[in-house]
């Protein structure tokens, strides 16, 4: 048996990228339902891929499936301290839910290991820790605003070009 599975693992591994692709493409043409499912067979797969649970998050997040969502984000960010979209998700989530504190601290602890990062002088990645750190603040600002309200659902953020916010099944 041991044998077998080494000789499946390369196509198995082929295998979930095309999953992958295939759940991508749910993601922006807003069937989230699907997407969920795809990215929970991917999660099964791949466990400590967590990029599959921040996209899994997302899709519970669309459907509101508040409590899956919440897991799969905080599982993204246990598994990669550097998932800025999972941080940034799981502020939004929690703001939307009234839960403004939990939300604060999550973008404060984005905005600080995305400081971490630019600090180690790492060319390729302070600009984009940079720009995770703007979007921070912009979002703890607006936690401060008077007339507060919550957070647009929008999976998009430059990824799904074109989706349209909010609009879930």
């Amino acid at each position: 048996m041991p044998m077998i599975r080494w000789l499946i693992w390369p196509f198995r591994t082929l295998f979930a990228l095309g999953l992958e692709s295939s759940a991508h493409r749910l993601m922006e043409t807003q069937e989230w339902r699907e997407a969920r499912e795809v990215y929970q067979r991917l999660i099964r797969w791949s466990p400590n891929q967590a990029s599959f649970h921040t996209e899994s998050g997302i899709a519970h997040m669309m459907l509101n499936e508040w409590e899956p969502a919440e897991e799969r984000f905080r599982e993204a960010i246990r598994l990669d301290p550097h998932a800025f979209r999972a941080y940034d998700f799981l502020g939004v989530l929690l703001a939307n839910q009234g839960r403004t504190e939990e939300a604060r601290a999550v973008w404060e602890r984005m905005i600080a290991v995305a400081r971490a990062l630019g600090e180690q002088k790492m060319w390729l990645f302070e600009r984009y820790a940079r720009s995770h750190i703007g979007e921070a603040q912009e979002r703890l600002a607006a936690l401060d605003a008077p007339d507060f309200s919550g957070f647009p659902l929008d999976p998009g953020f430059n990824e799904y070009p074109g989706s349209t916010p909010g609009n879930a099944d």
